[in-house]
């Protein structure tokens, strides 16, 4: 080995290093980014849950076994497991 292939090795490994550093540093970003925005999109599933659930007529909530009582908590529960799943696929 001469002093050159040498370096070469030295600096393929401080680039694998620096990909590997940047690739957690993404990783890590993400999930703060996630977690910051899973409860704004939670919000925004709930307003937009509520909204639709509000506009139905007391007959078609019968139908679907809720009444106007039942509109908040299913929103709320509504919205969480679809924020949730949204943060599990970004």
């Amino acid at each position: 080995m001469n002093t050159q292939s040498i370096h070469d090795e030295h600096a393929a490994a401080a680039a694998r290093q620096r990909k590997s550093s940047v690739g957690s540093l993404a990783a890590n970003l993400g999930y703060m980014v996630r977690r910051i925005l899973r409860p704004m999109v939670a919000a925004h599933l709930e307003r937009q849950a509520l909204s639709e659930l509000s506009r139905l007529s007391p007959a078609i909530l019968r139908d679907i076994g809720l009444t106007r009582g039942d509109i908040g908590s299913v929103a709320a529960d509504m919205a969480k497991e679809r924020a949730d799943a949204w943060a599990r696929r970004t």
